[in-house]
């Protein structure tokens, strides 16, 4: 698996919690609702263990050159070129 493609799966799970923590902190200033503040704070902490857990497993991973810590692998998405690709062909047929 090509590095680009680790690394594509590691930022897109990091941003994606990243960005739900930024929606519950928001949410919880906007409502004033403590609950969402302290899941905000929680999210915070949880995404900080992510970004941890990636950056040290990329560097002893790399390091000795075999998996040491998993990351996953990455998916591709063949499905969507294939429902482009249809959709493409129905409009030329129409």
């Amino acid at each position: 698996m090509p590095r680009s493609a680790r690394r594509a799966r590691r930022s897109s799970s990091f941003f994606w919690r990243y960005g739900s923590r930024f929606l519950l902190l928001a949410g919880g200033e906007w409502t004033g609702s403590v609950a969402l503040r302290m899941a905000g704070g929680y999210g915070g902490l949880l995404t900080a263990v992510l970004a941890f857990y990636l950056s040290a497993a990329d560097v002893i991973n790399e390091v000795y050159e075999r998996t040491v810590f998993p990351i996953g692998q990455a998916r591709t998405f063949s499905r969507h070129a294939v429902i482009l690709q249809r959709t493409m062909t129905d409009d030329a047929t129409n």
